[in-house]
């Protein structure tokens, strides 16, 4: 009788021996060889050919799976037994589904003889059915393997406890199958608290007999307390003596994360409020977003498969689409600004960032379009750069009116002593008064300078602006024409406004006779007043607009109106349509500084052959600024003996107030200068009574040497004087001296009377 082939894998003498003795016990007689590592025992199964391999599980570098492996691949007839120290139930099954035959504690010893007949019992009977056995056991494993090599939780419950798991039910939940089937634990356990009434409707639905569907969502709870989304395929059929149910769940927390960033993307691009395109290769829209149609006017519809060429307006130059091509196709983003039009032919510029988008070979496959509608921004722009101009003209209009000024008030001056001293029968006189009328225009024209400029005194007053109206209601109806209808409509409830009426009227006239101009066939000129409330938008749409109430004053006129360039101009002084010697281009220029200085606010809307309507904003006088009755001065005569310190730094302008003064009969002591002025007041040995001086002189102005000379003349008079000053002086260097001023250029009569009325005041 052939001798059983058996080989130990065993590195401990002792339990080698022990093994040994026992199978000394075998009714069949037995050849044994005995290895400890891996070498050894390739060669000995290649060599020795065994029936059967008794392997100890744990060996220093070494494992009985391992030995198992090596078993198998020799030969897979060869009946493999684990001989070891200690092992868990998941490690045995572990070991026999990896191919092992029986396992055999070392404590229990007695059980290995007959653990190695069974094998060979086995044995014998596996060669008769190996092609069966085969095929039971390919079977077997390709069972297994469907079911553990599934991406998909995988169980089977039967009477409450779980006949089987896989491994990736395992991983997903975190509980084994011994977890599985504690007393304490059903499936609810694996249902988060959210999604438990829905499981329980859907098992009494069934008890019911009613259908529910065979897949459904739900929150899982996991064993270490993370909520994931499963989605569940239960299946319900006969098993054994009763029903199993069979459950196939799939985690889809990562699709639905998926899922929710794409809803999350999706109305991010559709609620953004910039316009997003996307175009094709070929440059044909596959997408626009909602604030693109906003923007546009175009729908989706309709731009979809086109080119975005159809929103061209022929104004952007053609370089900057042959730049925006060579940038993206070249991989780049590409930036810049369009000039546009809408679908209701409107022009529109957008500020885009254009860029390729590329798929997983790293080929554009696609290009997005990020733009802004910057229109509002442009107008803005455009009006800030508008009032800088302007500002920069004021000032040089300012200084101007400040020099000519000074020269007006000795021409002026000098022709009135002139003229009060010859015989009006002189052949002379005329022309002097002709000299006279000159000077008084230039000295209105210095005005109109000073009012673009906001540099002009101003002398306010609280009033109602429709007793203005009413009042110039003849002089305009003479002014326009009778070719022209003037329409008025006064709001009854006007608020009053607190500025200069003098001032206002002058804005009234000139916006009347530009209307007319515009006119010369006849039309209609409208007049309105309302009082109006600014919002923070229309103020933030209107740059350096403030919000509040206001009393709006329109003209307006059916004209033949104004093109972009013509309004864009309009307030510069000089400016104008009129031919040649028709205008001096002041008249809006004036207007502009006028309101301005008011403290209001000027628009002007028109189109060419739409006429044009000029509104003018004033704020409303507050409730306590009620309207106040002016006091008729008191006549006085003009002559006096008072001390007067006279500070001018132009001579012409010096000589002249000195002579002035003296013909009414005043002392009169001169400086050319704060620090002669000072010097002089300091040797004076009598009283000072008045200083008269200018505002801007070397060394220091009007206002300083004022508040010195006061430190030693503290009841001293002071009387400003200048062609020039700006807000700041009249807002402030007036109060401080009771609001004394004379503006430059003045008359001998004008200069006698408010230095009387500064002497005379408390």
């Amino acid at each position: 009788m052939r001798k059983v082939k058996i080989v130990i894998v065993e590195d401990l003498s002792s339990d080698i021996e022990l093994i040994e003795r026992k199978l000394e016990s075998l009714e069949t007689q037995c050849e044994v060889r005995v290895v400890a590592d891996e070498v050894n025992l390739c060669k000995v199964i290649k060599t020795f050919k065994p029936d059967i391999v008794l392997s100890d599980y744990k060996l220093p570098g070494f494992s009985g799976m391992e030995a198992l492996k090596i078993v198998k691949e020799a030969d897979e007839d060869i009946a493999f037994i684990i001989v070891t120290g200690s092992m868990n139930e998941m490690t045995a099954v572990e070991c026999l589904k990896a191919g092992a035959w029986d396992y055999v504690i070392k404590e229990k010893l007695e059980k290995l003889v007959p653990a190695i007949e069974s094998a060979l019992k086995n044995r014998k009977l596996l060669k008769k059915s190996k092609a069966s056995l085969a095929a039971l056991r390919e079977s077997e494993n390709r069972f297994h393997t469907l079911i553990e090599q599934s991406n998909d939780a995988i169980y089977l419950l039967y009477n409450g406890r779980f006949e089987i798991i896989n491994n990736r039910f395992t991983e997903m939940f975190g509980y084994t199958l011994k977890e599985c089937n504690k007393p304490d634990f059903n499936f609810m356990t694996l249902v988060a608290p959210e999604s438990r009434q829905m499981i329980i409707e859907r098992e009494e639905a069934l008890k019911r007999g009613e259908s529910v569907p065979k897949l459904y969502e739900f929150t899982a709870l996991t064993k270490w307390g993370r909520r994931i989304i499963c989605e569940a395929s239960v299946a319900h059929f006969n098993y054994k003596e009763g029903i199993a149910t069979q459950g196939i769940i799939r985690d889809i927390t990562s699709r639905k994360r998926a899922e929710q960033q794409i809803r999350i993307l999706s109305k991010a691009v559709e609620q953004n409020p910039a316009s997003i395109v996307i175009t094709g290769t070929d440059a044909e829209i596959e997408y626009v977003n909602s604030t693109f149609t906003k923007i546009t006017g175009y729908p989706f519809e309709e731009v979809v498969g086109k080119n975005p060429r159809i929103l061209q307006s022929g104004q952007t130059p053609r370089e900057r689409y042959d730049e925006l091509w060579e940038t993206i196709t070249s991989g780049k983003v590409w930036e810049g600004e369009f000039i546009n039009r809408k679908k209701d032919g409107s022009i529109f510029y957008e500020k885009a960032w254009i860029s390729p988008i590329f798929d997983e070979q790293g080929k554009i496959s696609h290009y997005l379009g990020v733009k802004e509608d910057i229109t509002e921004k442009r107008q803005l722009q455009e009006q800030f750069l508008q009032s800088q101009k302007m500002e920069a003209i004021g000032q040089l209009a300012g200084g101007i009116a400040h020099d000519f000024n000074n020269l007006l008030t000795v021409i002026n001056g000098y022709v009135e002593v002139i003229i009060s001293s010859i015989d009006r029968n002189s052949p002379f006189f005329e022309d002097l008064y002709e000299i006279k009328h000159a000077g008084e225009k230039a000295a209105s024209l210095t005005r109109q300078l000073l009012a673009f400029s906001r540099k002009q005194i101003m002398k306010p007053r609280v009033f109602n602006l429709n007793n203005l109206l009413k009042g110039l209601e003849k002089m305009l109806g003479r002014l326009i024409g009778e070719h022209i209808n003037l329409i008025t409509v006064y709001d009854r409830e006007l608020k009053p406004v607190k500025a200069d009426p003098g001032q206002l009227e002058q804005v009234v006239l000139n916006l009347a006779v530009n209307a007319r101009d515009a006119m010369p066939e006849g039309g209609r000129l409208s007049i309105e007043t309302r009082n109006v409330r600014v919002d923070e938008e229309y103020a933030r749409l209107h740059r350096g607009m403030r919000g509040g109430e206001y009393v709006l004053l329109s003209i307006s006129d059916t004209g033949i109106g104004m093109d972009e360039y013509t309004r864009e101009h309009i307030f510069e002084p000089f400016f104008t349509t009129k031919g040649k010697g028709k205008g001096t281009g002041l008249g809006l220029s004036t207007v502009y500084g006028i309101v301005r200085q008011s403290g209001g606010f000027v628009w002007v809307y028109s189109e060419p052959g739409m006429g044009t309507e000029i509104k003018v904003y004033l704020p409303a006088a507050r409730e306590e600024e009620a309207r106040r009755i002016e006091k008729e001065a008191e006549k006085k005569t003009l002559t006096g003996s008072e001390t007067i310190i006279v500070a001018e730094d132009e001579e012409i302008v010096r000589e002249f107030i000195v002579s002035v003064l003296k013909n009414y009969g005043y002392t009169v002591l001169v400086a050319k200068n704060k620090n002669e002025a000072l010097e002089i007041a300091l040797s004076h040995e009598g009283g000072l009574d008045l200083l008269l001086s200018d505002v801007v002189m070397p060394g220091g102005t009007g206002v300083e040497l004022a508040n010195d000379l006061r430190k030693k003349h503290p009841e001293l008079k002071v009387l400003l004087m200048s062609g020039y000053s700006d807000e700041a002086f009249g807002e402030r260097g007036l109060s401080e001296f009771g609001g004394n001023f004379i503006q430059k250029p003045f008359s001998i009569e004008e200069l006698a009377e408010k230095v009387r009325n500064t002497l005379d005041s408390s």
